[in-house]
């Protein structure tokens, strides 16, 4: 059986995954989640940075990546010249 620690990190994880999930904008969502955890005192700062990084770790293990080979920015689409367009 873990910690008291790390039980209320398990949780705050478990807490931080589900309210990003139910977000659009996840980002946002875990810095406001952190925020909170921060005001409710009793959190050191390695401890908010565990929960961090396991939410970051585990939300980049589930995002699907497309394959944007042939859309590398750098490349030049055809499109209409304008004044500010080079023709």
């Amino acid at each position: 059986m873990g910690t008291i620690v790390e039980e209320k990190i398990n949780h705050a994880i478990h807490d931080c995954l589900t309210r990003c999930y139910q977000s659009e904008v996840i980002v946002h969502e875990m810095a406001s989640f952190l925020a909170d955890l921060k005001k409710t005192g009793g959190w050191t700062t390695d401890e908010l940075l565990t929960v961090e990084f396991a939410v970051l770790e585990l939300l980049n293990s589930v995002v699907e990546i497309p394959d944007v080979a042939d859309e590398s920015p750098h490349k030049r689409r055809a499109g209409p010249a304008g004044p500010n367009r080079p023709r």
